[in-house]
């Protein structure tokens, strides 16, 4: 077992000096708070609900596999993908109700503005690679676009809608960003 961490004292993830990260925050990124865009312009058709269970008791959770099947691709196309999250067991019992692979998740540190701590936490994970980082709560804080316009290996911040999750046009720029920097995008491009 691979006992390295970062260092900020987060897990180091297997392969990180080469190997995209996504990062997510997984109830943003992959569930609607209420569906709102359920039946608008922009939301899906193939809306779903499951049952997970949370400190209160259950919980249901609207999610569409249009966006659940991004992670799926982004491992298969060889990216790590890593939930940033606040309460590491929910994302955990989250991503097994939405049939989801285990994925390394990091609780951010402790810090008086919560996004500064995401902040903390992303900058150990992601080191010199290439970052897709999805996350409602960090999208417009000026610490973190700054730090992103300064890294040198590409990187690109969305925001999610707490109501949508990822809209069908965001699945859209995941789907090219996975193309351009997954290693199999990559390797397909190094042999043509």
């Amino acid at each position: 077992m691979d006992n390295r961490t970062t260092q900020d004292g987060n897990p180091a993830l297997p392969g990180v000096e080469r190997r995209p990260l996504w990062l997510i925050d997984v109830t943003d990124t992959l569930t609607s708070a209420s569906g709102a865009g359920r039946r608008g312009r922009n939301g899906w058709a193939d809306w779903k609900s499951v049952a997970v269970d949370a400190i209160t008791g259950s919980t249901e959770v609207l999610y569409s596999p249009s966006v659940t099947a991004l992670v799926h691709e982004a491992l298969a196309s060889g990216l790590d993908v890593c939930a940033l999250d606040w309460e590491p067991d929910y994302a955990a019992r989250l991503l097994d109700a939405l049939a989801l692979p285990r994925l390394p998740i990091v609780e951010p540190g402790s810090h008086s503005d919560p996004r500064e701590a995401k902040l903390q936490a992303a900058r150990g994970l992601a080191m010199n690679r290439p970052l897709l980082w999805t996350d409602s709560e960090v999208g417009a804080h000026a610490a973190v676009t700054k730090w992103l316009r300064h890294r040198r290996s590409p990187s690109y911040l969305m925001a999610p809608s707490n109501d949508l999750s990822l809209s069908p046009s965001m699945v859209g720029v995941v789907r090219t960003w996975i193309g351009t920097h997954a290693p199999s995008a990559i390797a397909g491009k190094a042999s043509s």
